[in-house]
């Protein structure tokens, strides 16, 4: 069954867990998941994941359960650069700087939103040749404190699964703008808060 969940996880881009035996469910478990009471249970994130495994034909003991958080009211004193405070709003994006993340929309709209400060944290290199209100901050720990200091949050991904980064903006009540993919619509509702 590894070689298999290993396969999954590779060719669909899968995260998740296999529970090779485990104590009965308590209800309460039940009523927040889709996941069958029984061994050799595979658990996606996310009911999109769930959907995966069942197209690949992987249909017995398969669920999922919602990723979550841990939600501290964290004090820390938190800097963004001095030129981002100039901006009436700004907007945020965590991810990693490779193609699916599309840095390139990112861009894009804030070329076309020169009065807001857009911030990229997860970039590992120095970018250059930025517009003036594009500011990428590096790789950073916990990133997802910036939230606090922040108006919106976006994540224009070609794909994911359910992202972490998304709940913790919505852990610190920000409205999401996202790609409508991966688990991300099954908890940004259009119109309540935010838009996929």
């Amino acid at each position: 069954m590894n070689n298999l969940f290993t396969r999954i996880t590779n060719s669909c881009g899968l995260k998740g867990l296999l529970i090779k035996s485990v104590a009965p469910m308590s209800n309460a478990f039940k009523t927040i998941s889709s996941c069958p009471a029984e061994e050799n249970t595979i658990i996606g994130v996310c009911e999109y994941d769930m959907d995966n495994l069942i197209k690949e034909k992987i249909t017995n003991n398969v669920g999922y359960v919602y990723n979550g958080i841990i939600s501290k009211n964290v004090m820390v004193d938190l800097s963004l650069p001095v030129e981002c405070l100039n901006y009436t709003k700004k907007v945020l994006c965590i991810a990693r700087m490779s193609k699916p993340k599309r840095f390139d929309i990112f861009l894009e709209v804030a070329t076309l939103l020169p009065q807001y400060a857009f911030i990229w944290i997860g970039n590992q290199e120095k970018m250059m040749n930025l517009p003036n209100n594009v500011f990428c901050l590096g790789n950073i720990a916990n990133a997802g404190i910036y939230n606090t200091q922040v108006d919106l949050f976006v994540l224009p991904s070609d794909y994911e699964g359910l992202p972490i980064v998304i709940i913790e903006a919505m852990s610190c009540g920000k409205p999401i703008v996202s790609s409508n993919v991966g688990g991300i619509g099954e908890i940004v509702y259009n119109g309540e808060n935010g838009y996929v």
